[in-house]
């Protein structure tokens, strides 16, 4: 339904251009014999679509808002006033702009919407994902003996597990890898450490979070240092292709460890939190949930 949503919206965007591109003819006054009932017929499309999704696509409140917008959209004119040629349509004989400046204010308002609703989502879905991780390696043998040997093959063994986990709970993890040039930003797939396909993402998941997992090895770097080169590689995530699917204002930083440790708060930079996660692949049972709540006391 959340799809069928943003279809809407892309719709509901292309028909702002066009009326976009219709108001700066009108308002150069090149042609006055431009048909405006076309506009009318879709936004009057586009609105009963809007009134028929269920409440789920968006919070209730937001919903609501919504049909109370919809119920104020105004119509655009078709009287036109007779034109000497050669001389500029008066703007405010038509009121293109207003209906303009209104699915316009509708347009940012629903998108808002959609993302705040799905960021809330899949926050909520990834520190789900992430204690039933922990936990599974707490109770059940022959996963956490998985996890053992994934940490002792390295750091891709333990993404590509954790990958396939956080896609059980309907999210894709991604990761952001520079190209030679340092230019360009890609985006992979931690399974198969290749480009992602943003359908694949549309398709098959709630929507995609953005994770750096590291090793903390005995002698190795320390843990800060880790969190602080996961956040740097982190930090350069620009939307771009998967701007719709992901998460952004969420950012993960996983950090494996042998033993269970404890982290420091989640880092606040901007309107980006890193939050940081703990994977131990050999814990004791006894106190790792109330370790769990305590970090997140601390951040709240």
């Amino acid at each position: 339904m959340k799809e069928k949503c943003y279809s809407l919206l892309i719709w509901l965007k292309e028909t702002i251009a066009g009326i976009e591109r219709v108001n700066n003819i009108l308002q150069n006054g090149k042609n006055q014999n431009i048909e405006l009932q076309g506009f009318n017929d879709t936004f009057t499309k586009i609105s009963e679509e809007l009134r028929g999704l269920k409440e789920t696509s968006l919070a209730p409140a937001s919903y609501g808002e919504l049909i109370s917008l919809l119920d104020e959209a105004p119509k655009l004119e078709n009287k036109r006033p007779s034109v000497p040629k050669g001389f500029t349509l008066p703007p405010k004989e038509l009121n293109v702009a207003k209906v303009l400046s209104f699915w316009v204010v509708l347009a940012n308002k629903l998108e808002y919407w959609l993302n705040s609703y799905q960021g809330e989502e899949i926050s909520s879905s990834s520190e789900r994902a992430f204690e039933h991780l922990r936990r599974l390696i707490v109770v059940d043998e022959d996963y956490r003996k998985k996890w053992q040997s994934a940490y002792t093959a390295g750091e891709v063994k333990c993404e590509q597990l954790g990958a396939v986990h956080l896609l059980h709970h309907g999210l894709w993890a991604v990761k952001i890898k520079s190209t030679k040039a340092q230019t360009d930003l890609m985006y992979y797939d931690l399974v198969t450490q290749e480009s992602i396909n943003p359908k694949i993402i549309q398709r098959t998941s709630k929507g995609a979070i953005l994770t750096e997992w590291k090793m903390l090895k005995q002698g190795g770097v320390k843990v800060e240092d880790l969190c602080n080169i996961a956040r740097n590689q982190l930090k350069q995530y620009d939307g771009g292709l998967l701007g719709r699917f992901t998460l952004s204002s969420t950012r993960y930083v996983i950090i494996v460890s042998e033993d269970q440790i404890e982290l420091k708060d989640d880092h606040l930079e901007g309107n980006v939190t890193y939050r940081h996660i703990n994977i131990p692949v050999n814990p004791k049972a006894a106190g790792i949930t109330a370790k769990n709540s305590n970090s997140k006391r601390k951040n709240q």
